[in-house]
């Protein structure tokens, strides 16, 4: 079994993957664009498939980090494929994704005071 940390680095850095895939275009071309499109679709599904791998604890202790939402998407995008719409894969590429990026990249660089003082 993965560790968390390794985990949230999954997550990490498939959002910055997508940021990447979708940063310089716009909506439109990303609509028009079946390749990005399939690309962000991957990614996403890799944030949530990471994410349902996640410790209870961790999930508790970050419950600013939509957990449950990352793998409700990644279920809907493997097992109803054919509804995924662009337009809503452009949404959560642009907002949600881009906050779960911020929440994790926190986690994973948050300095815990605690840890400092163990290493006097």
């Amino acid at each position: 079994m993965r560790r968390d940390d390794v985990l949230v680095e999954d997550i990490r850095a498939a959002c910055a993957r997508i940021e990447r895939y979708i940063g310089g275009i716009t909506r439109a071309q990303f609509i028009a664009d079946e390749m990005a499109q399939a690309a962000v679709v991957r990614e996403i599904e890799i944030i949530g498939e990471a994410a349902s791998r996640v410790s209870a604890r961790i999930r508790s202790d970050h419950p600013e980090v939509p957990w449950s939402v990352m793998v409700d998407l990644r279920n809907f995008y493997i097992h109803a494929y054919h509804a995924v719409v662009p337009a809503k894969v452009w949404r959560t590429a642009t907002s949600l994704v881009r906050r779960v990026h911020s929440d994790v990249t926190s986690m994973l660089f948050d300095d815990d005071p605690e840890d400092d003082e163990a290493d006097i």
